[in-house]
């Protein structure tokens, strides 16, 4: 068996290990993403499976050496009018498997699914996280002021899209 991270999309049995990966990004990372450890450390396993939600939303893991160890997220707008969009949420890498890419591939993975999904995919990363994602064609459209506060600290985030239909994608 390789040592080789694998990405796959995640199925409702694998529940415990992405509950155990949110809680430790949201512990470790709490700048980087609007949930909140307090509100998703009390669900149980219902909530937990409930959060993997059915194709075509997605919920890809970077698995190594077995360990849940990264993810990035896929959701389709609900609704006539807004159907035709969707986002990329949860993007995350442990750090023992930093600057080598998977978050790259993390996100190029969701870009991949997304475009058979979606004409637009959405997505907002604080100002710092925004260069791996325009690395990747998102470009951004705006700047959120005050998108969340972590700590009474007010964190912006830059916002971006993909347009994969009108020749806007690359």
């Amino acid at each position: 068996m390789s040592d080789q991270p694998l990405i796959r999309i995640l199925m409702p049995e694998d529940w415990a290990a992405w509950r155990d990966l949110r809680i430790e990004m949201l512990r470790d990372a709490p700048d980087a993403f609007h949930a909140d450890l307090s509100e998703v450390a009390p669900w149980g396993e219902g909530e937990w499976r409930a959060s993997i939600r059915p194709l075509p939303d997605a919920r890809f893991g970077l698995f190594s050496g077995g360990a849940l160890a990264g993810s990035a997220c896929f959701f389709r707008e609900k609704g006539a009018k807004l159907a035709h969009k969707g986002w990329m949420t949860a993007v995350y890498v442990i750090p023992r498997l930093g600057g080598q890419g998977w978050g790259r591939a993390l996100v190029r993975a969701v870009i991949g699914h997304a475009r058979e999904h979606v004409d637009v995919l959405l997505t907002g990363a604080s100002l710092a996280g925004a260069p791996v994602y325009k690395a990747e064609g998102f470009a951004t459209y705006g700047i959120e002021r005050d998108a969340s506060r972590v700590g009474g600290r007010s964190i912006d985030d830059e916002l971006m899209a993909i347009h994969f239909r009108n020749g806007f994608a690359r």
